[in-house]
């Protein structure tokens, strides 16, 4: 009788699959993240990155940085700040027919950027996110 005998087989197979939820949190978090650092820097519209990337001669992965260009999401008029969120290249309403949020100042503006954060992990526009997920999505059907 041999080892493999003993054992019991099974048709199961683990499912990787991360909620869509949270895919679309850490997203846009990531996203928001990029224009703190655009603050930090008002002239310039590259953020450093890290990616990994094989090196050809050794075949091993190495972290390589790199400069990302991003775009503001927000625009100066009037004297005014405004600033629109974006998940991709849509414009998300946070409220019905107002694309964009006004503030005063660059320290105002980094403030609702870090609040949006919270409400964003505290799950609070889920359902905007899941309504433009559904939009992009359809454009590619």
């Amino acid at each position: 009788m041999g080892i493999l005998e003993n054992f019991i087989f099974s048709n199961k197979v683990k499912i990787h699959q991360i909620d869509p939820v949270i895919l679309r949190r850490e997203k846009l978090i990531a996203r928001i993240e990029e224009q703190l650092k655009l603050l930090e820097k008002p002239n310039v519209d590259y953020i450093e990155k890290i990616r990994n990337v094989r090196c050809k001669e050794t075949n091993r992965v190495i972290r390589e940085e790199y400069d990302k260009k991003v775009n503001r999401w927000w625009f100066e008029e009037k004297g005014k700040i405004y600033i629109q969120v974006k998940y991709g290249t849509s414009i998300i309403e946070l409220r019905k027919g107002k694309p964009s949020i006004e503030v005063k100042d660059i320290d105002e503006l980094r403030e609702v950027l870090e609040k949006l954060i919270t409400a964003i992990e505290d799950g609070e526009i889920d359902i905007v996110l899941k309504d433009v997920g559904l939009k992009i999505r359809k454009k590619f059907l």
